[in-house]
């Protein structure tokens, strides 16, 4: 079947449309994004789906919200057989009660949400996982944390841990769009204890630092100064 570069920018504003709607119900949407000057894919990186590679920022009452835009596009042509969904079926988010004056391209939940970002379009799966098991954890390099606060994120191998799959209003579950399911994936900074009860707990470490983040007052919201629940 050729491709339809016409119904193609039709399924494209579609999912533009549906994931930009589920994110104005979370607070204000800011009309521009976040993108790199060059795409990582020309470098030797993951491509996405629709090659688009950009990041969103909503202000809401629970803070700043960094989302990918663009993991769950429809899939262009230079896609020799792509799998009968929204590209990768999932974007991923984070949300911090304050950025920096830098602003969000400079703060650690950007490094977060980037990195993890960086696996699912590498793995293409991970929607599948997350689908599954409920939540994923995961490690990730070269997340700026503040000097003064490492001891208490950052492990020997310099890396951050987080919990993905976290779910709490106002953040809808999923998205309709018109190639499926869109999953908006929560990723949640964990502390370093919690992140090593679930290396050591496998599992049954992971759903339970899961629950007893899931019980907090605002289990979306990574914050430097929240207490660990393990």
């Amino acid at each position: 079947m050729s491709f339809d570069e016409a119904e193609h920018e039709r399924r494209c504003q579609a999912t533009f449309d549906a994931r930009d709607a589920a994110w104005a119900a979370c607070g204000e949407v800011d009309p521009y994004v976040l993108a790199p000057m060059i795409n990582p894919a020309f470098a030797g990186g993951p491509v996405w789906p629709n090659l688009r590679q950009a990041y969103k920022t909503i202000r809401g009452p629970l803070g700043i919200y960094l989302a990918s835009d663009g993991l769950s596009d429809p899939f262009d042509d230079t896609w020799a057989d792509p799998p009968p969904q929204s590209g990768f079926a999932m974007e991923v988010y984070g949300i911090a009660d304050e950025l920096p004056e830098g602003g969000p391209s400079t703060h650690w939940l950007f490094s977060l949400v980037a990195g993890f970002a960086d696996q699912i379009a590498r793995h293409g799966g991970i929607h599948r996982l997350l689908e599954e098991l409920g939540t994923l954890s995961t490690e990730l390099y070269d997340v700026p944390i503040p000097e003064a606060l490492r001891a208490r994120f950052v492990n020997e191998h310099g890396r951050v841990g987080a919990l993905i799959g976290l779910d709490a209003p106002p953040v809808a579950k999923t998205v309709t769009a018109p190639g499926g399911p869109i999953r908006l994936a929560n990723i949640k900074l964990l502390t370093l204890t919690e992140l090593q009860h679930i290396v050591s707990h496998g599992e049954a470490g992971r759903e339970e630092v899961t629950r007893r983040l899931q019980a907090t007052a605002t289990p979306l919201v990574s914050s430097l100064a929240r207490e660990p629940v393990i």
